[in-house]
């Protein structure tokens, strides 16, 4: 088996991004505490600031950011998120090209057929010789990251199983098993897929159910612990054990004591709530009352003043301690092909943040708003007499949407 690749790191951030520093510190804190190989870089530009990303996955959980947008982001990496991307995803890193490539096809395929992986299609799919296709399998397999059945068929790979565990997981109405609670939230964040896995608590063998809409974990508060990867043992059956889902903090130290292991210990709530303390107003749009509660500003504010858990140690010059301020800015989105609707480049000027009442069922994970009004309806639209009539909306989606409100 081949050496790991260095993982990396990327630190995204929009130019005088004021929580990047933030950002920036715990990264470094996290990588005086790990041997692990890493290599980081920063990269300034249109992003929702700051975000981190390790092998390409954000660390907090969040799906891709659309490209060319930029938002503010309060909800920062906390130092148990970042180790346990940085120890999770180094065991899933290869130096040796074809043994990654092997992997790769193989979970490909079992995730498509559903069957077990026979070693005359892998080289026929790789284009290599069955030997070399043979090898590469076998020192898969003692690393832990592949499974074999009796006759050398491929029934596990990379975390996704064709036989039962304790963690079982439903993609798109279809059945899987896999090796750890760090597989599941891997699968399906990669996949982007929606769908469910019932898993056990290991200290009170509550069972547990954690569904996932487009790759993102909903509803249950559920913990997540990363025992630290030791050199010379295998993936599967000597750190997937270290890897589960727990109801409680309680429930998972007790366990963590009980089996006398190191590691993270991580929640898998992906979001930040803040409060918006004032608004400061552009005096290039000034007000007009439509009546009595009520003033119209024909353009975005200059800024906002916000705190939040995250903000707590923050202490800015001229402002209240615990506070930011997110200003308005220029945003450019340029007319590109994957967009055939949009005719010229446009620029819009705004609070680079979401309001409450402009969330989507992305945008709001905590159960927050206390009346919701939504328009339930698909993504997609279908040309008729003319009209875009959009399509129904879809059960995943119906569920996020309606599991926003507090009750």
């Amino acid at each position: 088996m081949g050496g790991q690749n260095p993982i990396k790191v990327q630190l995204l951030f929009v130019p005088d991004c004021p929580l990047a520093k933030k950002v920036r510190s715990t990264l470094n804190d996290c990588l005086g505490k790990t041997d692990i190989r890493v290599i980081v870089e920063e990269l300034v530009g249109d992003y929702n600031s700051p975000t981190l990303l390790v092998n390409g996955f954000d660390v907090t959980g969040q799906p891709p950011a659309t490209e060319g947008q930029t938002s503010c982001r309060l909800d920062l990496p906390n130092e148990e998120q970042v180790l346990a991307a940085i120890r999770g995803l180094s065991i899933l890193s290869y130096e040796d090209a074809g043994e990654a490539d092997i992997l790769a096809a193989a979970f490909k395929t079992l995730l498509h057929s559903g069957e077990c992986v026979e070693v005359d299609f892998l080289s026929r799919e790789l284009d290599r010789k069955m030997d070399d296709v043979m090898a590469r399998m076998k020192a898969l397999q003692r690393a832990g990251h592949l499974q074999l059945d009796g006759e050398g068929c491929i029934v596990a790979a990379g975390g996704l199983s064709l036989l039962p565990t304790k963690h079982e997981i439903s993609i798109e109405g279809r059945t899987f098993w896999a090796w750890c609670a760090f597989d599941v939230l891997g699968i399906f964040g990669a996949l982007q897929a929606s769908g469910f896995a019932r898993s056990v608590d290991p200290s009170t063998n509550d069972s547990l159910v954690l569904n996932f809409v487009r790759g993102v974990p909903q509803g249950m508060n559920l913990l997540i612990f990363m025992g630290d990867p030791c050199t010379g043992v295998t993936v599967c059956d000597d750190w997937c054990p270290k890897v589960n889902f727990f109801k409680s903090k309680s429930s998972a130290e007790a366990w963590i004591e009980v089996k006398g292991i190191t590691g993270s210990l991580i929640s898998l709530v992906n979001s930040a709530v803040y409060t918006a303390l004032e608004v400061i107003l552009d005096q290039k749009y000034p007000g007009h009352r439509i009546s009595a509660d009520t003033i119209l500003h024909f353009g975005p504010p200059a800024g906002i003043l916000l705190a939040s858990e995250t903000t707590t140690d923050f202490r800015f010059v001229g402002m209240l301690p615990g506070t930011i301020l997110l200003a308005s800015m220029s945003s450019k989105i340029e007319c590109v092909r994957k967009r055939p609707w949009q005719r010229n480049d446009v620029t819009r000027k705004g609070l680079p943040c979401t309001a409450a009442f402009a969330c989507t069922d992305y945008k709001v994970q905590g159960r927050t708003l206390e009346r919701v009004a939504l328009e339930l309806r698909g993504t997609r639209t279908t040309n008729i007499d003319g009209q875009a009539v959009p399509s129904q909306c879809d059960p995943s989606s119906l569920y996020v949407q309606l599991s926003r409100r507090r009750r």
